[in-house]
């Protein structure tokens, strides 16, 4: 029981934020637009919030319900996904109101990007992102993706609110693993 009154207070402080988040996106004179093809100004909106999924359960989401997900290669904080990468996997950015938007005691943080400064949202040291094949909230195209760019070979995960790891994906149709984006 304590455990769902803890959730509860959590989606109350993450909608907290988000409320304040809008009220403040309202009031500057930047776009709330995400343009594909802008590398690092393509990010997600900085609030993390839970989502229910019905391929993963609840997952950690922006505040647009887009899934959250890490690459296993970045763990410990290394961002290694810019240039190309950036055109298809778009940074969750804390923003000014990080502290307001961040769950509580969750593991949640931030890491300085290496190619423009902003801070990026990490959970427990990795940073966290969206992916742009996901078209509505709830999806989970992202899950056990695989892709290259720059030289960096990257597998990405759905953050699960539970923090139970994914499935193994030796089972999948594609066990080639040639399905993912190849970057320059």
């Amino acid at each position: 029981m304590a455990t769902r009154s803890m959730r509860n207070v959590l989606a109350a402080v993450a909608f907290a934020g988000a409320a304040s988040l809008a009220l403040a996106a309202c009031g500057s004179g930047g776009s709330g637009g995400s343009d594909a093809g802008s590398g690092a100004g393509a990010a997600s909106g900085g609030v993390v919030t839970t989502h229910d999924t019905s391929a993963l359960g609840m997952v950690y989401a922006d505040s647009a319900g887009n899934t959250a997900y890490a690459a296993d290669q970045e763990a410990g904080g290394t961002i290694s996904c810019t240039a190309g990468c950036l055109d298809f996997w778009h940074p969750v950015l804390a923003g000014s109101a990080s502290a307001a938007g961040l769950p509580g005691g969750a593991g949640f943080g931030t890491v300085k990007r290496p190619d423009n400064g902003q801070q990026q949202v990490t959970l427990k040291g990795r940073p966290l992102y969206t992916f742009t094949e996901d078209k509505k909230p709830g999806d989970t195209a992202g899950e056990g993706f695989k892709d290259a760019f720059a030289g960096h070979n990257f597998t990405w995960h759905a953050l699960r609110t539970d923090g139970s790891a994914p499935a193994p994906s030796s089972s999948s149709s594609d066990s080639s693993g040639g399905g993912g984006y190849a970057g320059y």
